[in-house]
């Protein structure tokens, strides 16, 4: 990833096998959640809030506000990947 402001130092022997791995990332969690949240799925467990989801719940603000932050910074794509796919 880069700046969108910067010249764009493009390598295409190198550039694709990034590009295949984080579509492949991305397309395969969409898919997953297509699955679950599919017409008629059941839940079947507490809807309460236990540790372990307020600390996913932390988690998803905090990169929220990263995300936030890195796109205020003159789109910084390049900062804001990292925090999607960590």
């Amino acid at each position: 990833m880069h700046a969108y402001d910067s010249v764009l130092n493009y390598d295409p022997d190198t550039a694709w096998d990034e590009i295949k791995v984080k579509d492949k990332f991305l397309n395969e969690w969409f898919i997953s959640m297509q699955a679950a949240t599919r017409k008629g799925y059941k839940v079947h467990n507490s809807q309460r809030y236990d540790a372990e989801d307020e600390k996913l719940q932390n988690l998803f603000l905090d990169t929220k506000e990263k995300v936030h932050v890195y796109l205020c910074e003159n789109f910084a794509t390049y900062k804001v990947m990292p925090e999607l796919f960590a």
